[in-house]
């Protein structure tokens, strides 16, 4: 198993929705910039991002957009059929979080494991 670690911000506030077993699921993307040797400087990258049951609930309630975030989890290569094209949708599903820079107001602990 793989565990990948991003650090970056939320583009938009997460998605709460709940999946068909009854399970709460946040869905978000994050930014962060890596370095691309073809283009010689910093480019952003997107990351879509999945966490399932309480910390999906603590994710909605506290994320907020450009909050800097460390999220830890494994890749899924998700396979979808559009236009006849077989295509994959990379996303972390999110293990554990830990608030890098924290939202003004917001009183948690900055490494969250639930």
């Amino acid at each position: 198993m793989n565990i990948i670690t991003i650090i970056g911000r939320p583009v938009d506030a997460p998605q709460l929705d709940t999946t068909t077993s009854g399970t709460v699921r946040a869905k978000f993307r994050m930014a962060d910039t890596v370095y691309s040797f073809k283009a010689k400087k910093r480019v952003t990258q997107f990351v879509n991002v999945v966490a399932y049951g309480k910390k999906a609930t603590l994710i909605a309630d506290t994320f907020k957009k450009g909050s800097k975030i460390a999220v830890s989890g494994t890749l899924e290569l998700v396979s979808y059929q559009k236009d006849g094209e077989q295509r994959i949708w990379p996303q972390l599903n999110m293990e554990k979080f830990e608030y890098c820079s924290l939202p003004a107001g917001t009183d948690t602990d900055t490494e969250t494991e639930v």
